[in-house]
């Protein structure tokens, strides 16, 4: 279910794309904590990453459950010029203050699925602002709280039958070296 949440916030931000084509979007993987994941994922200029980190379940009936969730986007841009144009942008590029401001109007209100309301924002923050090798760097946090109702399933759920590990020599050229498998122990 939260999966469902995070990929249906991902696909409305593709309207970002609109404006932004080169946008990087997609879930947030510990990028703030890692500079060569940061700088991959900056490769294209802007990043709106999104993360489910927190949501709270309150019993309201045997298999029904009143949800609380915390939605965050990580809101990143680079610019070579300054500080100053990683927040604020340039004629030919949008800084993290003009994506911020999309990425509000476009969630703020929506409901991402059935029993669950309207987004709301609730806090935000200036994450990161300086300089990274040769580059500007501005990082925006913007979270939204998300309401509704959650039944839990009665479908059984899939088993584990294994795990697929799948090895790059070159972590950037995006083709798998080598592939194993280890299936489930009887």
């Amino acid at each position: 279910m939260l999966a469902a949440l995070e990929d249906a916030i991902v696909e409305r931000l593709g309207a970002l794309r609109t404006s932004a084509p080169r946008l990087e979007l997609r879930s947030y993987g510990g990028e703030l904590s890692d500079g060569d994941l940061l700088a991959d994922v900056l490769r294209a200029g802007h990043a709106v990453l999104v993360t489910v980190p927190k949501a709270d379940f309150t019993r309201k009936s045997g298999r029904r459950f009143a949800l609380v969730a915390t939605v965050r986007l990580v809101i990143c841009s680079r610019q070579p010029r300054d500080e100053r144009s990683t927040r604020h942008g340039t004629a030919g590029s949008a800084g993290t203050y003009a994506l911020w401001d999309a990425c509000v109007r476009l969630l703020t209100g929506w409901s991402p699925m059935d029993d669950v309301q309207g987004m709301e924002p609730t806090a935000f923050a200036n994450l990161v602002n300086g300089r990274d090798s040769a580059d500007y760097l501005s990082v925006l946090g913007q979270s939204f709280r998300v309401t509704g109702s959650w039944m839990v399933p009665e479908d059984a759920i899939e088993p584990i039958t294994g795990i697929d590990l799948t090895y790059y020599l070159q972590p950037d050229d995006g083709v798998a070296d080598a592939t194993d498998r280890l299936p489930k122990e009887p």
